[in-house]
């Protein structure tokens, strides 16, 4: 995979190009998954679009502050519920 190159013989100039270049059989075997970021973004675009759309759709004609008060409502019913769920449990002994 890897070639050992006596650099002695070369000038700098070809060390360098040798350094940048590398073993072109070597480069090609890594060159598999190219498009792979590609494909990711693609779908990660996706999914960040519809997750805007629908966010735009709860929050249609709403101002800042009625989008607070709405959610803090939400968030005060979570709370009641899990308090409840909490509460309703039987208490398991330790053991």
């Amino acid at each position: 995979m890897y070639k050992l190159v006596d650099v002695s013989s070369l000038n700098p100039t070809e060390i360098s190009e040798y350094l940048l270049i590398g073993d072109q059989d070597s480069r090609k075997k890594n060159m598999t998954r190219g498009n792979q970021r590609e494909l990711a973004r693609a779908k990660n675009m996706k999914r960040t679009v519809k997750k805007s759309a629908a966010e735009q759709e709860s929050n249609k004609g709403l101002t800042l502050e009625q989008r607070k008060a709405r959610d803090a409502e939400r968030i005060r019913e979570k709370q009641m519920k899990k308090q409840q769920e909490h509460q309703e449990k039987p208490k398991q002994s330790a053991r």
